[in-house]
């Protein structure tokens, strides 16, 4: 189940998959995300923003769908935290 992340706007709230896979992540991610969902219950005024957080790689076709808010490289996240320090 993805995680749910709590978002300033009580209506809306980041629901977040977490991939970490040597495999490439294939793109019937979204259709497994939008299952997740729809097994949810949820408050009429809520809404969700899912979010990929993955690490390796993903297909290519995954961003181009446009279907998560964000999708987040989770070796680049670790990566740009070590340069920061």
């Amino acid at each position: 189940m993805p995680d749910r992340l709590s978002d300033p706007d009580p209506a809306e709230d980041a629901l977040c998959e977490i991939k970490f896979s040597k495999n490439v992540v294939p793109l019937t991610v979204i259709s497994d995300v939008q299952e997740k969902i729809a097994r949810l219950s949820m408050p009429r005024h809520m809404s969700y923003r899912p979010v990929l957080i993955h690490a390796g790689a993903i297909a290519e076709s995954i961003p181009e769908q446009e279907y998560f808010a964000s999708v987040i490289d989770f070796g680049e996240l670790m990566a740009s935290a070590d340069t920061s320090t």
